[in-house]
C-alpha cells in the first residue's frame, strides 16, 4: 500500500509519495530521476499530490572536508570560514590534511602516513584517490563526532554547498524513517552513480561503515566508487536524491549558474567564482 505525505522543500510546495522502494518529490524546480527498484534502493522523483502536515525528523549535520595544502583549496576553505558557509554552516565540522595547519581560525587534523598526491586516470579523467580517503575516513570515524549527529557529509572544498537545503531533505518523514532502519542510508547524488563532490550518509550508515571499514575492497581507484561499493556490500540502503548535486559530469552543464533547488554545485575552484 502506498503512503503519501507533504512538506515544503526549500520554499517550494513539495509532495512525497512512496512505496517500499520509491520516494517521489514534487517541486517546480526539482529534476525527475528514475526509480531504482531493488530491495535496498529508493528514488526521489517528481509527482503531485495533496498536503499533509507532519513533524520533521531532527537533522543535525556533521560535515568534513579534505584539504590539499598546495592547491587553491586552502583559499576556498578560508573564504568559506569567513562567510560561515559550506561546512561551517553545518552543526559541526572537521578538516583533514597531510599536516596540521590553521585556516581561517580553524585547524586541520593530520591523516597519518598518507600522501595526498593522488594519481590521475586520463581515460576516466578522475583522481585515483581511494587510499587517501580510506585513511581520511578512518581518522574521521575515530574522531567520534559522528556519534552525536544525524547525518555525515563529506564535501569537496570547491563545491558550493548549501546545508539548509540538505536539512530540508533530511527532515522529510520518509527519509528520516528509513535513515534509522536497518544499516542506514546514503544519498546517491547522480544518475550515473555516486559522485564525490558531496557524499551524504545517515548516522546508522556510519555505524555500519565503522564496522565494515576494514574489509571494504580497495580495488576501485576512485574514492566515490569505493565508498559506494562499500555501502552496497555492507547492506546500507541507497536513496537516489539527484537534487543533491549539479555538475557537468552529472549531465547538468549549466551548474555554474547555481540555479534550481540543488544542495550543491560543482566545481568552483576560484574563490571569486565561488
Amino acid at each position: 500500500m502506498a503512503e503519501s505525505v507533504s512538506l515544503e522543500l526549500i520554499g517550494l510546495p513539495t509532495t512525497y509519495t512512496w512505496t517500499t522502494t520509491s520516494l517521489t518529490v514534487t517541486g517546480t524546480r526539482t529534476k525527475t530521476s528514475t526509480t531504482v527498484s531493488t530491495a535496498t534502493s529508493s528514488s526521489l522523483t517528481s509527482t503531485t499530490g495533496s498536503t499533509v502536515t507532519t513533524t520533521p525528523w531532527p537533522a543535525s549535520l556533521l560535515c568534513w572536508a579534505l584539504i590539499v595544502p598546495w592547491t587553491g583549496e586552502v583559499a576556498l576553505i578560508g573564504m568559506q570560514s569567513n562567510l560561515n558557509a559550506s561546512i561551517f554552516d553545518c552543526d559541526d565540522y572537521s578538516m583533514f590534511s597531510d599536516r596540521v595547519m590553521e585556516i581561517g581560525g580553524h585547524w586541520t587534523q593530520k591523516i597519518p602516513n598518507t600522501d595526498l598526491n593522488a594519481g590521475w586516470d586520463p581515460a576516466t579523467q578522475t583522481a585515483q584517490n581511494t587510499w587517501i580517503f580510506h585513511n581520511a575516513w578512518r581518522l574521521f570515524l575515530d574522531e567520534g563526532k559522528w556519534l552525536h549527529h544525524d547525518w555525515v557529509i563529506k564535501v569537496d572544498a570547491d563545491a558550493v554547498f548549501l546545508p539548509s537545503r540538505l536539512r530540508a531533505i533530511a527532515r522529510d518523514p520518509w527519509v528520516g524513517r528509513v535513515a534509522r532502519e536497518g544499516n542506514g542510508v546514503f544519498l546517491n547524488n547522480c544518475k550515473f552513480g555516486l559522485h564525490g563532490p558531496i557524499e551524504v550518509f545517515s548516522r546508522l550508515a556510519m555505524e555500519t561503515y565503522n564496522k565494515s571499514w576494514h574489509w571494504c575492497s580497495l580495488v576501485y581507484p576512485q574514492e566515490d566508487v569505493y565508498i559506494k561499493k562499500c555501502m552496497w556490500s555492507s547492506g546500507v540502503r541507497q536513496v537516489d536524491a539527484f537534487t543533491t548535486l549539479a555538475e557537468q559530469h552529472c549531465d547538468e552543464p549549466w551548474f555554474w549558474n547555481c540555479q534550481g533547488s540543488y544542495v550543491s554545485y560543482h566545481p568552483f575552484k576560484d574563490p571569486a567564482q565561488w
